[in-house]
């Protein structure tokens, strides 16, 4: 039977409260969180520049669509898999967010950072659909273990997309997309420390070490880039 990974209600924008939930079987056994008001982001405004607000159009559009994506995904009991296929999904945010920096931001480093991290995670996402193809099946853990992947795994996804839709708006395209791809890559990492305690599989083991080292690595050039372009202090919890 479908499990449900992630769920959103009532999702406009990033305006609205956001309700995350975990369920075993269906929505109606579901395990959920109580809603949260998104303070920075009901507060966004955007600037005269159509090109900040395009941006900033696709870039609630790419969390809505990653919110989505967790929804409907069908939870296998493997956490190799599971932790697979929410890459995929968590990576396809970064690629489309590096895709919007590239077409409505202005600054030559920031468009450098994009362009990494659209390689970097389409490089990952075919590493990990081939673990994928190679692994019809899934190899099923213990349900009280598995239970407490899934809360974890929730927990680190509901960080994130909060995280990132909290990220103040401002009027400068390359700085908002900086600063909400440290908070996406943040969750990345998270995810990825959760491969090492439940999953067993090299190949997804092996991807987690990459995803660890590549990300932490960004996101020093990322916060470095948002400290100099007028977000000072945008440290790395």
């Amino acid at each position: 039977m479908k499990k449900n990974f992630l769920s959103a209600t009532n999702l406009t924008g990033l305006a609205l409260a956001m309700t995350l939930t975990l369920t075993g079987c269906d929505k109606n056994g579901s395990e959920a969180v109580e809603p949260e008001i998104l303070t920075e982001a009901s507060a966004r405004t955007s600037s005269d520049d159509p090109n900040d607000q395009a941006f900033d159009r696709e870039s609630d559009r790419v969390l809505g669509q990653m919110m989505r994506d967790m929804e409907n995904m069908e939870m296998t009991g493997d956490p190799d898999m599971d932790f697979a296929m929410m890459m995929k999904m968590h990576h396809q945010g970064s690629i489309d967010l590096g895709t919007a920096e590239n077409q409505y931001g202005k600054h030559a480093e920031a468009k450098k950072m994009a362009d990494m991290a659209i390689k970097g995670d389409k490089e990952s996402q075919t590493r990990l659909q081939s673990f994928l193809n190679g692994h019809p099946a899934p190899e099923k853990i213990d349900a009280n273990v598995y239970k407490q992947f899934k809360k974890e795994m929730k927990t680190a996804m509901k960080q994130m997309i909060q995280a990132y839709a909290k990220v103040p708006n401002t009027a400068d395209v390359d700085v908002d997309f900086v600063r909400r791809l440290i908070e996406h890559h943040k969750g990345a990492i998270a995810m990825a420390t959760l491969q090492f305690k439940y999953g067993d599989d090299k190949a997804p083991t092996d991807e987690a070490s990459i995803i660890i080292t590549e990300q932490a690595s960004a996101l020093k050039e990322l916060a470095a880039f948002a400290n100099k372009h007028g977000i000072p202090n945008a440290e790395l919890k």
